[in-house]
């Protein structure tokens, strides 16, 4: 019985992007080869977008950022997107952020302050701390600019879904003055 081996080929996901994508070639003019770039790049951002269906879009005040920003927020590995449901905030990978470090969930689902249910409840992700006061962590830049207030560490808000709010989706642009006007107060 003869025994056949197997050579796995594996490629990553840039490979694949890029076998799809066209070669540039020398006989391009130089001045088109910029603007050839520029659109391979630009499908390039598309492809891989559309390869992270396992992420949200949220909110994060960073401690070297002098202002907020919108951020893809990924899944962590474990999770199984088989289930058919939006990852909850339990399952997002906020490593980036809280590399180590022990995280609080505060959920809001009222306007912090009054009785106003909001339509989607928010999740902020804040590094546990006695009283907002840490030594281990730096001043957050963004908290300082935005509001006034000290805090430390970095604070990530995800948006929760209308229909079940254990499930987190993307925060628009447009939701971003509520998301400032949320951690503000």
């Amino acid at each position: 019985m003869e025994e056949e081996s197997v050579v796995a080929h594996s490629t990553t996901a840039s490979e694949d992007l890029e076998a799809l994508l066209p070669k540039q070639s020398s006989a391009v003019p130089s001045s088109d080869r910029a603007a050839i770039k520029e659109h391979n790049d630009h499908i390039k951002w598309y492809l891989k977008q559309s390869l992270l269906p396992l992420a949200c879009r949220g909110l994060i005040y960073e401690t070297g950022s002098s202002r907020p920003r919108l951020v893809l927020v990924p899944a962590c590995d474990d999770w199984d997107p088989a289930c058919g449901a939006e990852a909850s905030t339990l399952d997002l990978d906020v490593s980036n952020w809280f590399e180590g470090q022990h995280q609080v969930i505060t959920p809001i689902n009222t306007f912090p302050g009054t009785e106003c249910r909001l339509t989607n409840g928010y999740d902020i992700i804040s590094l546990h701390t006695d009283n907002h006061t840490s030594t281990d962590a730096p001043i957050n830049a963004a908290i300082i600019s935005s509001f006034a207030m000290r805090w430390p560490g970095n604070l990530l808000v995800v948006k929760q879904a209308q229909s079940d709010r254990s499930r987190v989706i993307s925060i628009t642009a447009s939701e971003v003055p509520l998301a400032n006007a949320m951690v503000h107060r």
